[in-house]
């Protein structure tokens, strides 16, 4: 039998027969496959990662002025509710039907803004909880840089506090290959206010739920805190690791 038939042609033939002839079910196979490949859908099972949910790397009650029941809170239900979804979207995207996908509304669509959504909630909180933990007191070429990049040291301080005060979700300091600079970066969620190619170095999460069980509205002295338990050790490695980095 010819290869060159189409699959409507194939079924008819076999069909009038009501047999598949000898060496049928290999062809009926790679017609549906080359079917669906000019379709667009994926020719085998997708296979999802699972993200794994890292411990807190000090004691809920390690933070000055941030207090063990707000980072139960933060790190055991927010922070973990995002890696779960974030696993539950990957599982999802493994069978969606991709040929559906369009600008207006698909399943698709909303599975990859959703997936944006959690993979930065996981990644931002866990280098929240990487660079806290420390005593707040400057330390490294970092510092150097800051004061570079800024003017003074102080001068990064005031347009840090600034950013935090002004967002709805995240505030950053950030290393950006493009210039070579440190910036101050605002985002009102997750997934919007980023600046592609930069690299976090301090994260600061200034959503409700990171202060309001400590401070009530008071989102000021959340930030202070914030400052005063910096682990500028681990800030300068994570600094020292993209400095030269050049895009």
């Amino acid at each position: 039998m010819s290869r060159n038939i189409s699959r409507r042609n194939f079924l008819a033939q076999t069909g009038k027969t009501g047999v598949l002839l000898a060496g049928g079910t290999a062809v009926l196979s790679e017609l549906l496959d080359t079917e669906a490949k000019a379709q667009g859908t994926p020719q085998a099972t997708l296979k999802a990662f699972e993200y794994q949910v890292k411990q807190l790397p000090f004691t809920y009650n390690a933070l000055d002025g941030i207090s063990e029941q707000t980072n139960k809170y933060h790190h055991d239900t927010h922070y973990t509710g995002y890696v779960r979804k974030r696993n539950e979207i990957e599982q999802k995207l493994t069978t969606v039907d991709r040929t559906a996908a369009n600008a207006n509304f698909s399943e698709f669509g909303e599975l990859k803004r959703r997936e944006t959504f959690n993979a930065n909630g996981q990644i931002l909180h866990e280098l929240y909880w990487d660079i806290l933990g420390g005593d707040g007191k400057q330390a490294g070429e970092i510092i150097d840089k800051l004061k570079s990049d800024f003017g003074s040291y102080d001068n990064w301080v005031i347009d840090f506090k600034a950013c935090a005060k002004a967002a709805l979700g995240w505030a950053l300091l950030v290393y950006d290959p493009f210039d070579g600079r440190l910036h101050n970066y605002s985002g009102d969620t997750h997934n919007q206010g980023g600046v592609w190619g930069s690299i976090p170095l301090i994260p600061i999460d200034v959503f409700e739920h990171a202060y309001y069980h400590d401070n009530g509205p008071d989102r000021a002295k959340y930030i202070e805190a914030f400052l005063r338990n910096l682990k500028w050790s681990e800030i300068n490695r994570r600094y020292q690791k993209v400095k030269n980095l050049k895009w």
